[in-house]
């Protein structure tokens, strides 16, 4: 399990280091830093990935279309104020493995590639085995999708293949851990998917329908509760079709060899009642021994997380990282939970809108009042 990474000169990280925990949320400001250390993850996972098939220490890695990235030129994702001219990436497992991934540039040959190498201690660094990533553009509602081209398992980074990975799993029998069986104890795999979905949004359920020939997997939804027919995805919100791949990916995750799940704003047109349940199934998956690293603006999934741990007594897996800008630099602020789900600290601008919005509508009634 990955226990930290040091970003050296990576956009706005001179140098930081960034803990994990079996789930961490990263949480802050628009342009703290959250989506930067997602991408060194990635970059650090496509370097390991190019290692794998050259069998050598030495690759280079495009910044652009590999795990969804859009960096651009190398030369725009050095920090503007390096301490050196390489970027450079250390990985390191709670066991205390690490690998080190060291970049420089070579616009000559390509510029919008980096160059590296690696560095390390041990065969077993993290990042090597199960990495599922979900950006937080997923795909929309459509009437059908096409069948994966490669692994049948694969959601694709923008969720455009769960519903053949859910017609998959169904078809090779993918058992569901029974510590994450939903209320139908049922073993098929879409049964649980729709459990779930239920739980995140009351109601809800499903029906797969697979043209082999046509390479393509319709899925259409029911509200149980209202008794209508089967619609397709485009005749409702975006809520049911941007939550559907992060349920998938988490059943299927829990199922693999030393998973890692990231996830970008799971939070995306759910309503507070499904995102709070969605901080409730990704702690849930944490705890069945799946690294969940989540990006998210969201104080609902962040409660949602802390009361379904708290229930579980599990608090200690929860790490949230709170990134803020301050004196030019960017500053991380490591929050736990204790025994009851209480946050150890609470650093100004932490979660603290609704809060700040209330107190100035209370302001706004005084004065009215004082003003009669």
């Amino acid at each position: 399990m990955l226990d930290n990474i040091k970003i050296k000169n990576f956009k706005c990280f001179t140098e930081k280091n960034i803990a994990f925990a079996p789930l961490t949320m990263l949480v802050g400001g628009n342009g703290a830093g959250k989506s930067s250390v997602i991408q060194s993850l990635l970059v650090t996972r496509k370097s390991i990935e190019h290692m794998s098939k050259s069998n050598t220490n030495d690759f280079a890695v495009g910044l652009n279309h590999d795990y969804s990235l859009q960096l651009g030129l190398a030369r725009y994702v050095i920090s503007s104020s390096p301490s050196s001219e390489n970027i450079s990436f250390t990985i390191q497992s709670q066991e205390g493995d690490y690998q080190e991934f060291i970049y420089h540039l070579n616009e000559d040959i390509d510029p919008l590639s980096l160059i590296g190498k690696s560095v390390y201690n041990s065969e077993n660094s993290p990042l090597q085995k199960s990495f599922r990533y979900l950006n937080a553009e997923r795909m929309g509602p459509r009437r059908v999708q096409e069948m994966a081209p490669k692994t049948n398992l694969q959601l694709g980074f923008y969720g455009e293949y769960t519903n053949h990975a859910i017609y998959y799993a169904d078809k090779i029998h993918r058992p569901v851990p029974e510590q994450l069986l939903g209320e139908d104890k049922s073993q098929r795999f879409s049964h649980q998917v729709e459990a779930w979905l239920k739980t995140i949004i009351p109601s809800t359920q499903i029906r797969l329908e697979t043209i082999e020939k046509a390479g393509t997997v319709s899925l259409q939804y029911q509200n149980g509760q209202l008794g209508t027919d089967f619609y397709n995805p485009p005749n409702t919100g975006f809520g049911i079709t941007y939550v559907l791949p992060i349920i998938v990916a988490g059943l299927l995750a829990s199922t693999e060899e030393d998973p890692v799940l990231v996830i970008e704003n799971p939070e995306a047109h759910l309503h507070p009642l499904g995102q709070s349940r969605i901080g409730a199934f990704l702690s849930i998956v944490a705890c069945n021994g799946v690294q969940v690293i989540v990006e998210t603006h969201s104080e609902h999934v962040v409660n949602g997380a802390r009361l379904q741990l708290a229930n579980m007594r599990e608090t200690e897996k929860l790490l949230i990282n709170f990134f803020s800008q301050k004196d030019r630099s960017i500053e991380v602020d490591e929050v736990y939970l204790n025994a009851f789900g209480e946050l150890s600290s609470w650093p100004e601008g932490f979660l603290d809108q609704d809060r700040k919005d209330l107190r100035e509508l209370l302001k706004i009634k005084r004065s009215g009042l004082d003003s009669v």
